[in-house]
């Protein structure tokens, strides 16, 4: 019976300890609330000169959705499920579908969809308050700025990320969305699908 209970033990204490590592920070656990959801307005600013900055809006239902619109010129879309990640380009009438699992670490805003636990093995903290958060795995560096517990800021370095800056305006958090403002309904001439074989 002891063994079997120090069994359990061992089990429940990674767990425990994975979704405890932001618990003192109140800015970064309401942002990886279960179900947590914003909208609003981004700017990203690269830091290569030669890259122009691009505008757009941003949707996130917390766990599963997150859609991220893109101005003119790009006239673009990354639409986030449980399953999928879609990229549209509306001027080539394209859409590449990946396999959500296997993409996700290469889009930055999809920190904001990780779980807390997920979030405590993937990154290392730095510095972390409810001002500011400086994460870093493997390869990357992720920094989170809060104005008032609200995300103001995400920047990016490392060699997937295109080091850069998003700035987020007139976020609204605590909506009701509905899922199917996350619904993949796009007709276009060309769909390409990339399995996990792929």
């Amino acid at each position: 019976m002891l063994n079997k209970f120090l069994l359990l033990a061992l089990f429940l204490m990674p767990n425990l300890f994975y979704g405890e590592c932001l618990s003192k920070y109140e800015a970064v656990n309401k942002l990886l609330t279960q179900k947590f959801s914003m909208t609003a307005d981004f700017t990203q600013v690269f830091s290569l000169d030669n890259r122009e900055t691009i505008t757009g809006t941003i949707k996130l239902k917390r766990p599963n959705f997150l859609k991220i619109s893109l101005d003119t010129p790009l006239n673009s879309e990354v639409l986030i499920n449980e399953k999928y990640i879609y990229q549209t380009d509306f001027d080539l009438d394209q859409t590449v579908r990946y396999d959500r699992e296997k993409m996700i670490e290469q889009i930055p805003a999809g920190i904001m969809l990780l779980s807390k636990k997920n979030f405590c093995k993937s990154f290392e903290i730095e510095i972390c308050n409810n001002k500011k958060c400086v994460l870093r795995d493997k390869k990357n560096k992720v920094e989170l700025v809060f104005n008032n517990e609200v995300l103001n800021s995400l920047s990016f370095q490392g060699p997937n990320l295109n080091d850069s800056t998003i700035y987020l305006e007139n976020l609204v958090s605590a909506l009701e969305i509905n899922d199917s403002a996350f619904s993949y309904n796009h007709e276009v001439k060309d769909l390409l699908i990339f399995n996990n074989n792929d």
